[in-house]
């Protein structure tokens, strides 16, 4: 290519003059570009040798100035090298190409920069989106467990309203609902149960997944004369000459701190008939009426009605004076045992 021809025919008018200084300038704010790839610089400082060992023999009219980024462009576009359109100016003023007035030298005033990431900005970016996902996941779980709750204490309260209703009826009476057997989470049959209007969806954890409830309820088939459920039924409801299901097995005694009731500590303590109430106005050692289950059993999974990686988080209580309470488990204890069964509240 002949670079005097192009020099020459770009100028428009004046005779021609010697733009070294502009020229150089513009090829070492060209050079000073960091963040373009090896093998653009090469092609780059390769173009910028040729044209610097022609510039003295380039000669520009005067007014020529505007033409030599477009001449540039043409020789680096023949090498096919891009360069932006719209530098980032680092200088106060809009042109990218100016003067030092005390020196009279040339000042690179333009850079360029190609787009991209470096590798600690990659690090701390990825290091961010971690966090932010555990949080969000925390939160997340947090939420679940807490619907949970919810919806365990619902069907609590769906259970105390069944019994208390029949409890109405029969001049405060809990209704007899536990079946001959000694673990406290059996019922009686469905149709009696239902009878009080007790459903089988009423009778399992809303969590699916836990074993014998939900999405099979396999519990709620499990037997004809009887139905193990996830709740706890607490009530002193033994059928005339007969023994309550609680006197089968070991309860024990409430501190003297724990019990609520009226009757003295030291006199209650001494009759374990009244380690649950028979009536909804009985004083009992406990006045728990419903509790959500969490059992040990050997030999068979634990199950509890509000679990987290197999093991229980706690459990809802309802109390014969209506009220409920979470207990976390760090309060619960095996306060019933009955051969290989322990029942926790």
């Amino acid at each position: 290519m002949n670079f005097k021809f192009l020099g020459q025919s770009i100028g428009r008018r004046g005779a021609p003059f010697n733009n070294t200084a502009h020229f150089g300038s513009f090829s070492s704010g060209i050079r000073s570009v960091q963040s373009w790839p090896a093998l653009t610089m090469r092609k780059i400082n390769g173009l910028m040798r040729i044209i610097e060992d022609f510039r003295t023999i380039i000669a520009l009219p005067y007014g020529g100035q505007g033409a030599i980024e477009p001449l540039l462009r043409q020789i680096l576009n023949a090498a096919a090298i891009h360069i932006p359109t719209k530098p980032t100016v680092n200088s106060q003023s809009a042109n990218p190409l100016r003067m030092n007035r005390k020196s009279n030298a040339p000042i690179a005033a333009a850079t360029f920069r190609c787009g991209g990431f470096t590798l600690v900005e990659l690090l701390v970016t990825i290091t961010i989106i971690i966090v932010l996902a555990s949080l969000a996941f925390t939160t997340s779980r947090s939420i679940q467990i807490n619907a949970s709750k919810v919806a365990d204490m619902q069907q609590l309260r769906s259970l105390s309203a069944a019994v208390t209703a029949a409890a109405s009826d029969n001049t405060g009476r809990l209704p007899t609902i536990h079946p001959n057997n000694a673990a406290p989470y059996y019922l009686q049959d469905k149709k009696t149960l239902e009878a009080y209007g007790i459903t089988k969806e009423s009778c399992y954890a809303p969590t699916r997944n836990i074993y014998g409830g939900a999405p099979g309820y396999e519990w709620w088939y499990k037997f004809e004369d009887s139905t193990p459920t996830h709740y706890v039924y607490y009530a002193n409801d033994a059928a005339v000459k007969t023994n309550a299901w609680f006197l089968k097995g070991s309860v024990t005694p409430p501190s003297k701190s724990e019990y609520r009731g009226a009757t003295p500590y030291e006199d209650i303590i001494k009759d374990p008939t009244k380690a649950f109430a028979r009536t909804i106005t009985d004083d009992a050692w406990y006045p728990v009426l419903w509790s959500g289950l969490c059992r040990d059993y050997t030999g068979s999974p634990r199950v509890a009605a509000i679990m987290q990686n197999g093991e229980p988080l706690g459990l809802n209580e309802m109390y014969l004076d209506g009220h409920a309470e979470w207990v976390p488990k760090a309060k619960m204890k095996a306060r019933y045992t009955t051969g290989s069964l322990k029942v926790l509240w």
